[in-house]
């Protein structure tokens, strides 16, 4: 009996629906893995691995670099990495996110993957990393209430096709009127913390949860929090954090906590994976601090810092490197995995370097992020990574053996596994500290020299303002809905007057000016300085330029690290009110702001807006010690990359054909800026600086090679080990 023209249609969707899954199943159907922990040692696929990580971070190296630095990570000897994720790059107003160009956090784990390399996931949403604010969005420090933040997530705005982080036009904006709230605890079960954290990680669990072992993707670990027990101890937090990650989906990596050797009980809780961190010369005490805590558990040195971070003014930091081969020799042959922090620093680009504090007061970090790792800043081997090459070729078996071996927990070197069939005595001593068994070291693009670069072209900031926001007091930055750069505070004192003018508190550093003249600068570095002798003759504008040098990334400090006058301005013991405020975000070029555009010859600071400009204005001088911006343009035949000498400028941040390169400043130690060739071009660049305090003659050239270590005004160096 024939079928049913309805009856053929019905079996033929049946068959199409079948012949679709079956195309459609090879490309959902990947390889699933498991990686856990069984007695003292790690497993993989139910085999014992060593764990020999390297730390590096997508955000402070070029996408266009990503491969290259990963190469060189499987070439010392690594077989995983580690990074940070910073959730205030990828959220940088509420609920609008953003996961392109170089924030395409997935596509850089992918990578990874594809040069053989395992990932660990330091998820947070805290990261430090002396990354602003320690990788947490300044927003938090507006502190809207939990139904201002949750109704943020309806309306969230994902950008697919932004080369930079932007603001769409349909996403929310932190409200002008949200006040700071002195009872606001970050990194706490506090709503106004846990409700925007909680909707941050099941979003960035959409990015990369399906890239977990246990899904095919190659995150081993993914880390809950990050040091917490530096700054609190509040272990309810932590569980609550620790749901949060299992229901957002992170159930196929092994989540862990991580915590300075010294503070393990602090941050660490009973049901989740700890590990330790420490410097040079702590590895036993490290090590032995963890297995007191953890007796039955692999060991994880989590962090193994090889290197220190500079700060603004202070000298630059090295390790020698004979004790770090000891300690690593130390750490293997103990049976522990290590995450090499870190292997490349990169370069904290734009103003994402953050801060720390010590007895001594506040110390902002600078851009480079070198950290005597043993790749440098540009992704070149160092004497370091040559002499931890020779002690991770030790722990790393030969491809052709790769098969037939495994890692244990316990051994000195490299040893078959019982199930494996026995090898000659020749293949054996093949496979134990051969640097032969690694992957060649990859070559390195060349770094090119440019010539002087004289800047023609200036235009001081009083005439590229924004239009002023009103306020009776003069609120940071946070209150007006911005994160990072400038700030300026304008009133008019009505009559002469003579008395101390007072900031409180001044986050971080001022230039004061009295009708436009620079009148003092005060500096939180310096104790944290707030107060400047003051004396008018009669009516008087009164300017105050505030820099963020970026927010303390550790410790309970951060909870004060709003930015601009935090508080209060007074003027021989009387409030200073009636402020006209212009925020200075720099995420524009002046182009944006209003008012005159140009002063010499004519344009403006950015390509796509020259053809508007349209007619001359005549050059006019402008006093020295004038803010402003500066632009020069330069050709290149070649372009790679270079080390920009900014030692005749004075303090300021720099954009070269748009990408922000970074902070400079005259107090050192560092007097170059990296400049990454894929942000160069074949013929004409653009450079342009805006500068606090402008120097006789500003000029530039590209150097060859960095200058981290310059003079600096201060000797005292970092203790930490």
């Amino acid at each position: 009996m024939a079928a049913s023209p309805k009856t053929l249609t019905q079996m033929n969707r049946t068959l199409l629906t079948a012949l679709l899954a079956l195309v459609t199943f090879p490309a959902i159907a990947q390889p699933h893995h498991t990686f856990a922990t069984q007695a003292d040692h790690f497993t993989l696929d139910g085999k014992p691995f060593k764990v020999i990580s390297g730390e590096l971070h997508y955000a402070r190296i070029p996408r266009e670099y990503w491969h290259a630095r990963l190469k060189m990570a499987k070439a010392m000897g690594l077989n995983t990495i580690a990074t940070y994720v910073f959730w205030n790059v990828h959220e940088p107003t509420p609920g609008h996110y953003d996961f392109t160009g170089n924030n395409d956090l997935a596509a850089f784990i992918k990578a990874a993957q594809q040069e053989g390399l395992y990932v660990i996931l330091r998820a947070g949403p805290y990261s430090c990393a002396e990354w602003e604010f320690g990788g947490l969005p300044a927003w938090l420090l507006a502190s809207p209430s939990p139904s201002q933040t949750s109704a943020t997530t309806n309306n969230a705005v994902i950008l697919s096709g932004a080369k930079n982080p932007r603001i769409s036009p349909e996403a929310p904006q932190t409200s002008p009127e949200a006040t700071q709230n002195p009872g606001f605890t970050l990194r706490s079960n506090d709503p106004a913390f846990i409700t925007p954290a909680e909707r941050w990680i099941h979003r960035l669990a959409q990015e990369v949860a399906p890239l977990q072992i246990g899904r095919g993707g190659p995150i081993l670990m993914t880390q809950v929090e990050n040091e917490y027990g530096n700054f609190g101890s509040d272990h309810a937090y932590m569980a609550h954090l620790k749901q949060i990650f299992l229901e957002a989906g992170f159930t196929d990596s092994l989540l862990y906590s991580a915590d300075n050797w010294r503070n393990i009980p602090n941050g660490s809780i009973p049901d989740l994976f700890a590990a330790v961190n420490f410097g040079i010369g702590n590895h036993q005490g490290g090590m032995d601090a963890l297995a007191r805590v953890r007796p039955d558990a692999p060991l994880f040195v989590s962090e193994y810092w090889p290197g220190w971070f500079d700060s603004w003014g202070h000298p630059h930091e090295t390790r020698p490197i004979p004790p770090q081969l000891e300690d690593l020799d130390y750490i293997l042959h103990r049976g522990a995995g290590i995450n090499i922090y870190m292997f490349h620093g990169g370069t904290s680009f734009g103003f994402m370097s953050g801060a720390g504090s010590d007895k001594n007061g506040y110390r902002p970090a600078v851009t480079s992020y070198d950290y005597d790792a043993p790749l440098d800043e540009s992704g070149r081997p160092t004497p370091k990574f040559y002499a931890y090459r020779k002690v991770l070729a030790q722990f790393t078996p030969c491809p052709q053996a790769a098969q037939n071996s495994v890692i244990l927990s316990e051994a000195k070197n490299p040893r078959i596994s019982p199930e494996a069939p026995p090898l000659s005595k020749q293949s054996q001593d093949a496979q134990t500290g051969n640097e032969s068994c690694l992957p060649p070291i990859p070559t390195t693009p060349p770094i090119i020299t440019i010539p002087q670069i004289t800047f023609t072209e200036s235009t001081p900031l009083w005439l590229n303002l924004p239009q002023p926001i009103p306020s009776q007091s003069p609120r940071p930055m946070e209150h007006f809905g911005q994160s990072y750069g400038y700030i300026l505070y304008r009133t008019q004192i009505p009559a002469a007057i003579t008395g101390d003018l007072v900031l409180t508190d001044l986050h971080d550093y001022a230039q004061i000016y009295l009708n436009g003249k620079l009148t003092g600068t005060l500096d939180r570095r310096h104790h944290f300085e707030n107060t400047l002798p003051l004396t008018t003759t009669g009516p008087t504008q009164l300017d105050i330029l505030v820099a963020n040098d970026g927010r303390i990334n550790s410790t309970k400090l951060m909870r004060g690290e709003s930015k601009g006058i935090t508080q209060s301005v007074t003027l021989a013991g009387t409030p200073v009110t009636n402020w006209q405020v212009y925020p200075l975000p720099m995420t524009a070029l002046p182009r944006l702001y209003a008012g005159p555009r140009t002063l010499y010859p004519a344009g403006d600071f950015t390509e796509d807006a020259r053809e508007s400009v349209g007619k001359k204005v005549p050059f006019t001088p402008f006093p020295r010690d004038t803010p402003a911006f500066f632009r020069a343009h330069f050709t290149l035949t070649q372009p790679c990359d270079t080390f920009l000498d900014t030692h005749t400028l004075g303090k300021g941040a720099i954009w070269i054909n748009g990408h922000p390169i970074g902070r400079f400043w005259n107090v050192g130690p560092q007097q170059t800026l990296y400049v990454p060739g894929p942000w160069l071009r074949q013929g004409t660049n653009e450079i342009v600086v805006f500068d606090m305090i402008p120097q006789p003659n500003p000029h530039v050239s590209g150097l060859d090679h960095p200058i981290l270590d310059g003079p600096v005004p201060d000797q005292t160096r970092s203790s930490q080990q």
